[in-house]
């Protein structure tokens, strides 16, 4: 017998322990569930506000939320209608039930986008300084903006009033409002320059062209009288600010370019081009045509090549009283101011340091124009600076045949004649009588722009 109670002890913990893990397992099997997850749904009504719903499979559930980054528990808000959603937004949910296991966490996210700046006027080149107006359709907005190009930030130049941009810029504008996403920026650049067209009246008169004293050229011989009738002259070379605003072309680029100093890279045929684009905007008789057309608008493009004979037949119609090249002898005339007496090298003196920018003293780049001396008329930068296209074809001989009375130049020929030395010429090639030529009508060079006049009528 006492062999046998230790095994019937041992006998009842095994059914003792067999029918605990029973009702463990009919306690997690049977008994104990998880909550579904919350779901969410987003209305928007007809005055543009958000609802957002929160929903639960399970029956029974209570949802609780946290705003923001926070992790829901059984002490978090809960929820019980709609709430309104008008800024960007993290929510978590979580459903809880008595006797169930809590539901994994739920999240919802709705960003608020602030709508883009609009810039009025939206860019562009201008002649007088433009007011600038900033605008956001996005209620309750405030807007900061910046000139240098720089993203704006709340540190940035608050916008109160409209204001003026005195000078060129790259204007960039962010509108804000606090707890909504502001990632839009709206950029546009401005060219502000005073445009002077100033015109110098040369009265007529009687000269010695070519070379009158020291060594030249073969093509500056022999001197010879010509007489000029009066005519205006631009004091200064057409810039690129005047050739912006004039062609339209170009006035976008970056606002690093001066406008205040002489265009360059210009071709005679783009010079003729803007001639006419500027005697139809200032109301003047065009000067060209091509194909019976004065208006450049049907010349087709400005021809690329020599290949491009498109333009050879430009005719000069020198009783219209609009803008043209001058004359070769025209130009001279000019720039020795009128006289021969004195008789100077350069234009306005035989120092050319005093009227003139060229490789002694230019520090290898184009200048603001009217910063060196002007000559006798009041005309500037005639010696230096730039080179300037004039209306005449080339000939090496036609000194020794020239008319005596406003000559005009051979009727054809390969080449224009381009006077006045550029910003890095030696001194020998800025002179007066000078005459650069070997350059086609299609050519460009950073050497090469011009300057405009009009018959005195």
């Amino acid at each position: 017998m006492k062999k046998v109670r230790p095994f019937i002890s041992t006998l009842v913990l095994l059914l003792l322990a067999f029918t605990l893990t029973g009702c463990i397992d009919r306690i997690f099997n049977l008994e104990i569930k998880e909550v579904e997850a919350p779901t969410f749904r987003l209305d928007e009504d007809e005055d543009g506000t958000f609802l957002l719903t929160m929903l639960c499979a399970t029956k029974g559930a209570t949802i609780r939320y946290e705003y923001n980054g926070k992790w829901p528990n059984q002490n978090s808000l809960k929820y019980t209608e709609p709430i309104e959603i008008k800024e960007d937004t993290v929510i978590y949910a979580k459903g809880f039930k008595k006797n169930y296991w809590s539901s994994m966490v739920s999240s919802f996210y709705k960003s608020f986008f602030v709508e883009s700046v609009a810039i009025s006027p939206s860019g562009g080149f201008f002649i007088t300084p433009p007011t600038i107006t900033l605008e956001c359709p996005t209620e309750d907005t405030v807007i900061y903006y910046s000139l240098d190009g720089s993203t704006p930030t709340e540190e940035s130049i608050l916008y109160e009033a409209p204001f003026e941009i005195t000078s060129n810029c790259v204007l960039k504008a962010r509108a804000i409002r606090r707890n909504w996403t502001s990632v839009r920026v709206t950029e546009a650049l401005f060219n502000v320059c005073e445009i002077s067209s100033e015109m110098v009246y040369i009265p007529g008169g009687t000269f010695f062209m070519g070379r009158t004293k020291g060594e030249g050229e073969s093509d500056e011989y022999p001197p010879h009288n010509v007489e000029i009738a009066a005519f205006y002259m631009d004091k200064y070379p057409v810039t690129n600010g005047q050739y912006r605003f004039t062609t339209g072309i170009g006035a976008d680029i970056s606002h690093h370019i001066q406008m205040d100093v002489p265009t360059q890279n210009k071709t005679w045929n783009q010079a003729i081009q803007y001639c006419n684009l500027r005697s139809i905007a200032e109301g003047f008789t065009p000067v060209y045509s091509l194909n019976g057309s004065t208006d450049p608008a049907d010349w087709g493009v400005v021809p690329p090549s020599e290949s491009s004979s498109a333009w050879n037949g430009m005719i000069c119609n020198w009783d219209a009283n609009g803008y043209r090249l001058p004359t070769e002898a025209e130009w001279e005339y000019a720039a020795r101011g009128g006289l021969n007496t004195p008789n100077y090298f350069y234009s306005g003196s035989d120092d050319i340091n005093t009227v003139a920018w060229y490789y002694g003293n230019s520090g290898g780049t184009s200048s603001i124009v009217g910063e060196k001396s002007a000559n006798r008329l009041g005309i500037c930068d005639m010696s230096g600076n730039i080179r300037e296209w004039c209306w005449d074809w080339y000939d090496a001989q036609y000194y020794a045949n020239s008319p005596t009375s406003n000559p005009r130049g051979p009727d054809s020929g390969n080449y224009h004649v381009l006077r006045g030395g550029y910003w890095g010429d030696f001194p020998s090639y800025c002179q007066v009588s000078h005459r650069f030529i070997h350059i086609t009508p299609f050519s460009t060079s950073y050497a090469n722009g011009f300057r405009v006049c009009r018959s005195a009528q």
